[in-house]
């Protein structure tokens, strides 16, 4: 009986290995395929925030400027952290006034631009960690 535990319990320690190293390999590979599409996802929708915003201020902000400020932000809001999305939603709330033409504070634009734009830069560095959902 021994020769046969010697046997089993290297093979089924060496099966259980294999299962388990197979395992944690796919899921990082899974992890590191997503972030490495999610991130320049990410750049490129901050790209296309600051450019309209840009764009809007240097123009006398016809309809189009807008169209564009809220694609962007829409965009941006799909890969944004939640202190981002904060920030985008008011962001939103100042272009929306500007277009119902409500006069905005100056002051408080650029200093929106100044926290979003550090926020957006904080969030390049960073990626979220997927997590299961409670459904999966």
């Amino acid at each position: 009986m021994t020769p046969l535990l010697d046997v089993l319990v290297p093979a089924a320690a060496a099966i259980f290995g294999a299962i388990v190293g197979g395992v944690t390999a796919g899921l990082l590979q899974i992890r590191s395929t997503a972030m490495s599409a999610f991130i320049p996802a990410r750049l490129d929708a901050y790209r296309a925030v600051e450019a309209a915003l840009r764009n809007a201020a240097s123009c006398a902000a016809p309809a189009s400027a807008f169209r564009d400020v809220y694609e962007a932000v829409n965009a941006a809001m799909l890969v944004a952290s939640g202190k981002t999305l904060q920030l985008l939603s008011e962001l939103n709330e100042i272009v929306r006034a500007k277009e119902n033409f409500q006069q905005i504070n100056q002051a408080e634009f650029f200093d929106l631009r100044k926290r979003l734009l550090l926020s957006m830069r904080e969030d390049l560095f960073t990626y979220p960690v997927p997590r299961k959902s409670k459904g999966m």
